[in-house]
């Protein structure tokens, strides 16, 4: 029980980490739609530090997406005749806030030579991703802005894809 509820926690707080917004066509009916394949995304990386390895974020895209489009009821399918397409776009970038802390850290102060400047520094990452049909019409999108926290980009990247999917509506 103790692990059940530890595990509920964590995948509770690693939700938390992304703000997604979701948009779609009108009255679409999925459950027309038996295949899918997941395409190799862009990853753009405008961060000074370590960047996130394209072919490993693509493996965990593929691993996330499949896991569910598989639980909904598609099947997977490498070829170019799957009935949906799914990509992603995923950029990095690095953020600085200045903070101007008064004395003692609380209040601002009037001489600003008393000014102790600190600067944070995170990385700022968003994640779409897109369904399409076969004729390339845009079905279904996912914008996630995740977290700025320092964890491992590929277990915020794989939570995210199930939250999104939360809202994933097969539609009639």
């Amino acid at each position: 029980m103790r692990i059940f509820i530890l595990l509920f926690f964590i995948c509770s707080y690693q939700l938390a980490v992304a703000q997604i917004k979701i948009s779609s066509q009108k009255n679409i009916n999925f459950s027309k739609y038996k295949t899918f394949a997941v395409e190799k995304g862009q990853v753009m990386s405008l961060i000074r530090e370590k960047k996130t390895n394209e072919n490993k974020l693509f493996e965990v895209m593929k691993e996330s997406v499949s896991r569910e489009m598989t639980m909904r009821g598609f099947a997977a399918t490498e070829d170019s005749l799957a009935q949906l397409t799914i990509s992603y776009f995923f950029r990095e970038e690095d953020q600085s806030d200045y903070e101007k802390p008064g004395p003692l850290g609380q209040t601002p102060i009037q001489n600003p030579t008393y000014v102790n400047e600190a600067e944070r520094s995170s990385v700022l990452r968003t994640l779409i991703i897109e369904i399409e049909d076969n004729h390339d019409n845009s079905l279904w999108t996912a914008t996630c802005t995740l977290d700025r926290s320092a964890k491992s980009v590929y277990v915020l990247v794989d939570a995210t894809v199930a939250a999104a999917f939360r809202k994933f509506k097969m539609g009639k």
